[in-house]
């Protein structure tokens, strides 16, 4: 059950001690946001307790302020405490810009999965598709955050005034600009009240044609006889926004489709298609694979509705940062595998018996399965770092288990009975297998405490090897001694030509290092007098 639900990421998710507070003043001058937005800010920011840095970056309409902590702070309590400090410089910023946007530097809100979106559509239709009815869907996906579309135009109602006109009437831009949106508002104008019945009023006031615009009011003058009206001012033309950023893929000739997109696509080779780009970002812990795969789905369904759609528009996955997690992932499951397959053959070349290998194996599953539970208590996740501590502790999950049964198959061999021997050998050795595990464990174990983000990515390294050896401990004092009495059999090497040859070499070995070590003691000067030969060589080779 925990292997299943634990999440999949490329690498642990780390609390940055950063947090920002964004503040958009539109049509502004840096200069300006800087003396109207972020001064007002800092002098409240700088307030804050056991702050390390503070900077601010100035655009046109737009000011960015990083608060940064010491690592190790409660980031969550200190953006609360930046929230209060804002909340106090609101008084103080300039009526028409928005409110400052308070939020942590989180990597897991960086977007995971881009998308192009391509139709043989107007740049302001292919906009709407993309806000209207694409973006909606893929948001509803579980585990997606945020939708962003980068790119295109979006449509826009120009109102283009004469200044002769407005010179003429004696009527300022402002007003102008103030009576379109009142009137364009939907404001509450009463209630009435029947019985115990209420209904309440408002007055729809939002445009849905260019004559509405063109005919509301600016100012009625009843010296002249009549009103002065938009139109008697300017023009209103339905058109696009600027363009200040545009999006574009190159498809080469070796392109040769994406495996996991089963539409029917399929581009010129060689060309650069216009395109709107639509980012994907997940919820911070949540699964990302599982958000990729969420989207690939919704996407797939998307495209098929839009077979007969007009425009022929069509999604395609461009970058999927998860790729990139799932060969990581695999890779390192695929080496985890083949240690166990290796472990297991060694195992059973020293054992020489099927039913002890078996009884010493067990050991690797039930200390990896046991890991996965302490990790998804702890809100770990399968990424390179645990997934390259659990690689690393296969070779040793069986060590205390072959210990163990060792001892008890010694016992056996002496004509202990099964349970006897189980109790006798485990209780002899008990001491020892302690004393190895919790040495491994207290190599590891600092690795987990070690402060800063290099402690961030190596915490989760190092408390899974320690969760590992914990838990082939407990399966060693435990689930091999119960075995041992009543799985072991008799506890005899078996007699195949597998184990017969295994011997035959280990025997070879043996002849030929007691040739070697004779070599060695009858002429100790040639030994000496070749290792330092050996050694110059390796130094004039490095």
């Amino acid at each position: 059950i925990s292997f299943k639900r634990i999440g999949i990421d490329l690498m642990p998710s780390i609390d940055f001690p950063i947090v920002m507070v964004s503040t958009t003043y539109s049509g502004a001058a840096p200069e300006e946001v800087a003396n109207q937005i972020s001064k007002p800010l800092e002098e409240q920011l700088s307030a804050l307790a056991n702050v390390k840095h503070i900077s601010s970056t100035n655009t046109e309409g737009q000011s960015t302020i990083a608060i940064e902590y010491p690592m190790g702070t409660d980031i969550d309590k200190a953006a609360q405490d930046v929230r209060d400090k804002v909340s106090i410089a609101k008084a103080s910023l300039p009526d028409d810009a928005d409110d400052p946007v308070v939020a942590k530097m989180d990597p897991d809100s960086f977007p995971v999965m881009k998308m192009t979106l391509f139709a043989d559509l107007s740049a302001a239709e292919v906009y709407d598709l993309a806000n209207e009815k694409i973006k909606p869907q893929l948001a509803r996906v579980d585990g997606v955050s945020e939708i962003n579309i980068l790119g295109g135009t979006r449509r826009e109602i120009q109102v283009e005034l004469d200044k002769a006109k407005l010179d003429e009437y004696k009527i300022s831009m402002t007003t102008v600009v103030a009576r379109l949106a009142s009137a364009g508002s939907n404001v509450a104008i009463g209630n009435k009240e029947e019985g115990a019945s209420r209904t309440v009023f408002r007055a729809m006031g939002d445009f849905t044609s260019l004559e509405q615009i063109e005919n509301t009011t600016v100012l009625f003058s009843g010296d002249m006889g009549h009103s002065v009206t938009i139109k008697d001012l300017g023009t209103v033309s339905d058109g696009t926004t600027d363009v200040t950023r545009s999006g574009y893929v190159y498809y080469p000739s070796s392109y040769k489709g994406s495996k996991k997109d089963t539409s029917t696509f399929s581009p010129k080779k060689d060309t650069q298609l216009p395109c709107l780009y639509m980012t994907v970002s997940k919820q911070s812990g949540s699964n990302s694979v599982k958000v990729s795969d969420g989207i690939r789905e919704r996407v797939a369904k998307i495209n098929d509705s839009f077979k007969t759609a007009k425009g022929s528009p069509h999604i395609e996955v461009a970058v999927d940062t998860t790729d990139w997690t799932r060969t990581n992932i695999d890779e390192a499951l695929s080496s985890i595998i083949i240690g166990i397959l290796l472990a297991i053959a060694v195992v059973y070349l020293f054992l020489g018996n099927v039913r002890s290998t078996i009884i010493t194996a067990i050991a690797i599953p039930n200390s990896l399965l046991g890991a996965f539970i302490i990790m998804y208590l702890n809100g770990y996740t399968l990424n390179l770092m645990t997934l390259m501590a659990l690689s690393l502790t296969v070779g040793l999950l069986v060590d205390d288990a072959i210990v163990v049964r060792e001892n008890i198959f010694r016992k056996l061999e002496s004509g202990e009975k099964a349970s006897r021997a189980a109790e006798i050998g485990t209780t002899e050795v008990m001491l020892a297998v302690i004393a190895t595990t919790m040495t491994i464990m207290s190599v590891f174990l600092p690795m987990g405490t070690i402060s800063g983000i290099i402690g961030g990515f190596l915490k989760q390294f190092g408390f899974t090897v320690v969760f590992a050896m914990a838990v082939s401990l407990f399966d060693a004092l435990t689930v091999a001694p119960f075995l041992s009495a009543y799985f072991a059999g008799k506890g005899k090497k078996e007699n195949n030509i597998v184990i017969r040859s295994f011997e035959n070499f280990q025997e070879w070995m043996d002849r030929s290092y007691t040739r070697v070590l004779g070599f060695c003691l009858r002429r100790p000067k040639s030994v000496i007098a070749a290792a330092f030969l050996v050694f110059l060589s390796s130094i004039v080779l490095v």
